[in-house]
């Protein structure tokens, strides 16, 4: 749901020796910010081709890029993919969780860019930077920069990411769509994350599956298929309390819940604002007789989530189910920890976690050629240091789906007609909007497959992964589902 959350291959920078050299870096600020950004908040926002001014977690990766893009032969013909994300933190910020999300999803981009430029006598995708500083807090005006930029290049062909679902990503979406510029959203879940005036954008695509889609699968987890560390048991709308967040520019968490609550009535509502709050939201839900407790909040809350269970909760064995957003930290602390993690809960992901501990492990995606050309740039960034050393596995794989529906939509614009004598004629955005509408392909994700109709255009039947972890235990993947509507469509992994 979220900005980080979790997903299939994702290049995070937890790094403890790099710490020290963080916080002096971020203590000196910028004098002056590259070419197309402007200093707000201590932070270089904006859009631009430079990587100068923006984290040093990032500089490798961004480093990356910046020679595949200088790599391009001055003749050739280009295009340009904007990635729109966080790529600089507030001042003497040390905790460089918030760029987990932004490092898997550059990993993927560049591996896309690297892989489609070699295609022979194609154009040649150039990547370029939407800076929004942290939790996406300037994402309006780095949307007003690319707007700018966009009206002033007709090769500009999409933007990716907007991968948190917060009011500022929504303003965002309602200033990009009048550009007539597709965007293609890697993390970012909520429902209402799209309503922009006159209804749902009809330039934003989004990857995951909706919260509407997450909360059935969820449900039916509850109440059907039951939930395996309770011998199968299922359970009531009285017996569940969800808990979540509220909080100034937040949609992700009261947009989950709500559509909980539409689909399992008698649930009992905990709202939180911050750590205080939670642990007394979590105190009361199983002191007043909860039996399962549903976490619609983020992954920063996961360990006040934790402690506040095994202080109120664990002695009455109530169980913890959450929302993928946490599956980030789930991984952090089962990569430390070992066999020694301590945690018990259950959560809905969005794509299948096991590979976030150990990438590669069996061949579960041996049927996307995609996914195998993704893990083999993470194992050379690993090599060669291009990549940082905690990988978390799902943003990664949606950063390479949002870069890959892009160059297969331009692809299918290109076939219609001989783009050596027609390129230039029409703006590059224009083809691409008109070919992601009724694209179906197999992604490093999975199937990706958009609407043909003029709004809506959520990724079709994308799965969800019902997982549980226990005390010492790594990922089980209890059921796989693909949620409409109108059915959850759960099934036993394979």
């Amino acid at each position: 749901g979220g900005r980080g959350l979790a997903l299939t291959y994702q290049a995070a920078v937890i790094l403890a020796i790099g710490l020290p050299f963080f916080a002096t870096a971020q203590a000196l600020l910028p004098s002056a910010c590259a070419d197309g950004l402007e200093l707000k908040g201590g932070q270089c926002v904006g859009m631009t081709a430079s990587v100068e001014s923006f984290d040093p977690f990032l500089a490798p990766l961004l480093a990356r890029i910046d020679r595949q893009n200088k790599a391009i032969h001055q003749d050739a013909r280009t295009f340009t993919v904007v990635y729109f994300g966080p790529l600089t933190q507030r001042a003497a910020t040390t905790d460089v969780s918030p760029l987990v999300g932004a490092a898997g999803e550059l990993v993927g981009i560049a591996a896309r860019q690297a892989g489609y430029n070699m295609l022979g006598d194609l154009p040649k995708m150039r990547v370029e930077f939407a800076n929004t500083g942290q939790d996406y807090v300037y994402a309006v005006t780095a949307a007003q920069h690319v707007k700018r930029r966009a009206v002033e290049d007709e090769t500009f062909a999409a933007v990716i990411g907007l991968g948190w679902s917060r009011t500022e990503v929504r303003d965002a979406i309602g200033v990009l769509g009048p550009a007539q510029l597709p965007m293609v959203g890697t993390t970012s879940t909520a429902d209402n994350l799209t309503t922009v005036p006159g209804g749902s954008s009809a330039w934003f695509f989004r990857l995951p599956a909706a919260n509407s889609r997450q909360a059935r699968a969820t449900v039916e987890w509850i109440t059907k298929l039951g939930v395996p560390a309770a011998g199968g048991r299922r359970f009531r709308g009285e017996q569940v309390a969800v808990i979540y967040q509220v909080a100034p520019h937040e949609l992700y968490s009261a947009d989950l819940t709500d559509r909980f609550l539409r689909l399992l009535p008698g649930v009992s509502e905990y709202r939180f604002s911050d750590g205080t709050t939670l642990t007394q939201a979590v105190r009361n839900a199983c002191e007043h007789g909860s039996e399962l407790i549903y976490f619609a909040g983020r992954s920063p809350q996961l360990a006040t989530l934790t402690d506040a269970w095994r202080g109120h909760c664990a002695d009455r064995r109530v169980l913890v189910m959450a929302s993928d957003d946490v599956t980030s930290d789930i991984t952090k602390e089962i990569r430390e920890h070992g066999p020694d993690h301590g945690l018990d809960i259950f959560l809905v992901a969005l794509t299948d976690p096991r590979g976030e501990v150990k990438a590669g492990a069996d061949d579960r995606e041996a049927k996307s050629g995609h996914r195998a050309v993704l893990d083999g740039w993470v194992e050379k960034s690993k090599a060669d240091e291009v990549a940082l050393p905690y990988y978390a596995a799902g943003n990664a794989a949606l950063g390479y789906d949002a870069a890959l529906v892009v160059t297969e939509a331009l692809d299918d614009f290109l076939a219609m007609g001989d783009f050596q004598k027609t390129w230039g004629a029409t703006p590059v955005r224009t083809g691409v909007h008109y070919n992601l509408r009724g694209l179906s392909v197999v992604g490093a994700t999975g199937k990706i497959t958009f609407s043909a109709d003029a709004k809506g255009h959520d990724a079709l039947d994308r799965q969800v992964w019902l997982v549980g972890i226990e005390k010492g235990e790594n990922f089980a993947v209890h059921h796989v589902c693909t949620p409409t509507d109108d059915a959850a469509a759960c099934a036993r992994p394979k």
